[in-house]
């Protein structure tokens, strides 16, 4: 008898244990509701169905804050729908923000979700005017529509990119996706910050977002009126060759003879913002010692290699100037081993740019021709490399002036 009744015991168990589903059934049953109760519009069903998801939320029920603001804007509980959906996009407006992670559980692509986003494939301005409407004709609060306007604008406008490093880590910035809203946007969200000003989405759009779109508006109108102009103070590469003319002064005309001889000079530029780093060398006075005795004249020229470093004091279509500073060494090729080093610099640029291709949008490669006059100065010691026999100097002043031309092009 005791035998019979623990194995009818133990039958009833596992008939129990598989007629009762998992939670993970019952999570997939609660939004299969939630579809089809949205479907046919029995929205007290649907709320039974998300707020049985939300109670659950700890368990492991899977609901997106992004799917409960789909939810009840179709259920047209706009002023409960509206705050989530705000937090959502203040995810990418605000920078300062630290979303909730509350919801971490991904139900996938199931029935809800195809349902939800079904009108989401392609948001454009004419989905989000009719969306707009439609809240504006409803008894929502008035804030929460001025609010809902700027977001669903700034929705298509601006979206948030991301890089990874090898899933370890990575970055995310704001990027402007699509203008035909812009305007609506800059509109709106001014007029939200203007009503609402103790706001904390007025803070964030004030302080960030509203800044952001229209600095790159004005780039756009800049460009449509000039496409070159938003050029101008910013970065690139340069590569200039041309020729020279100088002459040396201070303690050095004691001991040497100048002239020039076949004079070249090259350049290679690297641009950022309104600073400019350039890799320098030159070669082309020949600088004869005095002591020497007729006849015995080398050809061997001075050479210089250098870094400088620019400064784009003015720029436009036609003009720019740029003063620079350096540090260089030079190698007097008719003394042989006297050297000049560190060789201080100090010059200017200026540089008429003749021809430049029209970029396809803002910040797009344009390709620039330019002549190049420049002027520098340059001064330090002679001293020879090694020993010298008493008869010649142990070492002497040296400025060496020199005016430059050159062709150059620019990628800029």
């Amino acid at each position: 008898m005791k035998k019979t009744l623990f194995v009818l015991v133990l039958l009833i168990s596992v008939v129990v244990s598989f007629a009762t589903p998992s939670k993970k059934e019952l999570f997939s049953r609660a939004r299969d509701a939630l579809k089809t109760s949205l479907e046919s519009k029995d929205f007290a069903r649907s709320r039974l169905a998300i707020d049985y998801l939300k109670q659950n939320l700890a368990e492991g029920a899977p609901l997106s804050y992004f799917e409960e603001y789909l939810a009840l804007m179709e259920m047209g509980e706009y002023d409960e729908a509206i705050p989530i959906y705000a937090d959502t996009r203040r995810l990418v407006l605000d920078s300062t923000y630290s979303p909730r992670n509350d919801r971490l559980v991904d139900a996938g692509d199931d029935v809800l979700r195809f349902y939800l986003f079904r009108n989401f494939t392609s948001f454009t301005k004419t989905k989000a005017d009719s969306l707009i409407a439609l809240v504006d004709s409803s008894d929502a609060k008035q804030q929460n529509k001025a609010l809902f306007k700027a977001l669903v604008y700034a929705d298509i406008v601006i979206i948030l990119r991301g890089y990874s490093f090898g899933g370890e880590g990575g970055y995310f910035f704001k990027e402007i996706a699509d203008t035909t809203a812009a305007e609506d946007f800059l509109k709106n969200a001014k007029q939200y910050v203007e009503e609402y000003s103790h706001d904390e989405h007025a803070r964030y759009l004030k302080e960030q977002t509203i800044p952001f779109v229209e600095k790159y508006m004005a780039q756009q109108r800049l460009f449509q009126k000039d496409p070159i102009a938003h050029k101008f103070y910013t970065g690139g590469l340069g590569l200039y060759i041309g020729t020279w003319s100088g002459f040396v002064s201070g303690e050095i005309t004691d001991y040497v003879k100048d002239k020039m001889a076949g004079a070249f000079q090259l350049e290679a530029q690297l641009r950022y913002k309104r600073f400019a780093l350039s890799f320098f060398m030159e070669f082309g006075l020949n600088n004869q010692p005095k002591w020497n005795e007729p006849g015995e004249e080398s050809s061997n020229r001075d050479g210089t290699e250098g870094l400088t470093l620019g400064f784009n004091a003015y720029d436009s279509h036609a003009l720019r100037v740029e003063p620079f500073v350096g540090i260089a060494q030079t190698h007097m090729g008719a003394l042989e081993d006297y050297y000049i080093v560190p060789h201080w610099v100090l010059g200017t640029n200026v540089d008429v740019r003749f021809f430049a291709t029209k970029p396809e949008r803002v910040g797009s490669l344009s390709v620039a021709f330019l002549l190049r006059v420049k002027y520098k100065v340059m001064f330090g010691t002679a001293e020879p490399e090694g020993s010298r026999n008493s008869d010649y100097p142990k070492s002497f002043g040296a400025v060496y002036h020199m005016f430059g031309v050159s062709l150059g092009v620019n990628l800029w």
